[in-house]
């Protein structure tokens, strides 16, 4: 995804690892008093990066153990000299499993890694050019799913495949609702075809929380056939644009969410800048935070919104929102101090285990068994 693109289209339109025991699990189902949310984070995943060490360097700091973690992949049907389905479709979801955690795929229709995409992606994938592709991605979903052992919290083996996502921005190829529809059902058949069910690989539809120059984001919902589960995406921009708290940002396209579909809610991607103006101001940051993670640990906002998941974007990219809140040494960059840490010297106005989620939040975090949030 392309940050800077999204910003300046607002500006303009407006708007191999042990398995973890666990012991003494709450089974208690989700009434209004046990409801709870699947906290997750998206980290940078690649071959310099060991990607689970970094992880778990990062829930010591906060104490806090994830539900879910959060990584990326375009189609990229090469099969030589590069083969990158295994590893994004198999290794990298069991593992994330066998440590403890869902794998959520953000599943991008683009070919952008090998080539400029076509802009009749769309038709290219529901008249079956991407099928040989498909069935590779769909061999290596189900040799996970086969070799996973089931979990004591979550039950299944499981991923979440979040496809096409923030299809409500004017720049991305499928954001025509006629075709994305059209390329979404025959994705979800096709897999649902080769026999992944729906309790085990489930579907994420998740627009960006503003509407860019598009449709309503209401225009592509493929269903509730179609889909498993429904995604927000939305940011605090700091500088680039007036600063707003979670609520604020969410509020509205939450409620609509609620209105175009009983199916549970996710944030699939939130974050906050530290950028005010033309400085960075950590301390602020720090606040937002804070305020953000009081709010998501509160279960009467999660009951009033349907709200299930929420998954952190910790990425701090020049460039583009600095987002980070703990990022690896290597890759943190010189104006992005605010709440990351660099070679393993923390640089914090307030400590995030002061600020994270409380300990009741999350389900791996709170030993609750989770399976009726899947059923």
């Amino acid at each position: 995804m392309n940050r800077r693109k999204i910003l300046k289209s607002m500006l303009l339109f407006g708007a191999s690892y042990p398995a973890l025991k666990f012991m003494n699990l709450n089974a208690n189902s989700l009434d209004s008093h046990n409801i709870n949310l699947l906290t997750g984070i998206c980290n940078e995943i690649s071959y310099k990066i060991k990607y689970l060490n970094e992880l778990n360097k990062f829930e010591d700091y906060v104490g806090h153990k994830h539900d879910i973690f959060h990584f990326f992949s375009m189609f990229d049907y090469r099969s030589t000299p590069y083969d990158m389905v295994a590893p994004l479709f198999y290794t990298i979801p069991l593992n994330l499993w066998n440590s403890g955690r869902i794998p959520l795929l953000t599943w991008y229709p683009s070919t952008g890694v090998i080539e400029k995409t076509p802009v009749d992606m769309c038709k290219r994938i529901y008249t079956g050019l991407f099928d040989n592709y498909l069935a590779r991605c769909c061999k290596s979903i189900k040799e996970y799913l086969n070799v996973a052992k089931a979990s004591p919290i979550y039950g299944s083996p499981k991923i979440f495949i979040r496809f096409a996502h923030e299809m409500n921005i004017h720049y991305r190829l499928y954001s025509k609702p006629e075709e994305f529809i059209k390329m979404w059902r025959y994705v979800y058949n096709y897999l649902r075809n080769y026999g992944l069910n729906k309790e085990q690989v489930l579907f994420i539809f998740s627009p960006n929380c503003v509407d860019i120059n598009t449709q309503p984001f209401e225009n592509y919902y493929p269903g509730d056939d179609y889909t498993e589960w429904l995604g927000l995406d939305g940011y605090n921009w700091g500088g680039h644009g007036p600063w707003k708290s979670f609520f604020e940002i969410f509020d509205e396209p939450m409620s609509r969410m609620n209105a175009l579909s009983n199916k549970p809610l996710g944030i699939c991607e939130f974050g906050t800048s530290a950028k005010i103006k033309n400085t960075f101001n950590a301390s602020k940051k720090s606040l937002w935070l804070e305020d953000t993670f009081k709010w998501l640990s509160n279960k009467e906002n999660l009951k009033r919104y349907n709200l299930r998941m929420a998954v952190y974007f910790n990425f701090s990219k020049q460039k583009d929102i600095d987002s980070g809140i703990y990022l690896h040494s290597a890759r943190a960059t010189v104006n992005n101090d605010a709440l990351n840490h660099s070679d393993n010297e923390f640089k914090t106005i307030k400590s995030l285990n002061e600020i994270y989620y409380k300990e009741n939040i999350g389900f791996l975090n709170a030993r609750q068994n989770a399976t009726k949030v899947f059923s």
